[in-house]
């Protein structure tokens, strides 16, 4: 479903919308505005950083991928899976409760078949 604004702009709305069918009535209880696919893959910032004890990490995929994501401490050991299967296209969001683990900085690593990057994280109690 698509709208057009005062201004010109088109907006593509993303929801629960049912297939249109001639003379129906259709109650559609919430549509948001769709987040565009990003042109390349992308790790954010964890926010907050130093945190204590969640973070959120943000990443974009511009295909369907087989996504990774893992924590590792200091020594290399691995801490947390956070994400390990196939993701959709798009903008995705994951928060590390890291309740249970020490103080520290940790190394945040993402991993598809096209992308590599990895990121400190420091947890401060």
């Amino acid at each position: 479903m698509k709208i057009i604004r005062e201004d010109g702009s088109i907006v593509t709305l993303a929801g629960e919308i049912p297939p249109w069918l001639n003379n129906q009535l259709f109650l559609i209880s919430s549509l948001k505005e769709a987040l565009p696919i990003p042109k390349e893959f992308s790790l954010s910032p964890a926010y907050p950083n130093p945190f204590n004890p969640i973070t959120t990490i943000n990443y974009g995929l511009p295909v369907d991928s087989d996504v990774s994501i893992i924590v590792y401490d200091l020594q290399g050991r691995e801490t947390a899976i956070l994400v390990d299967n196939q993701m959709k296209a798009g903008y995705h969001s994951i928060i590390w409760n890291a309740d249970t683990y020490s103080s520290g900085i940790y190394f945040l690593s993402m991993n598809t078949n096209d992308f590599r990057k990895t990121q400190k994280l420091m947890l401060v109690k």
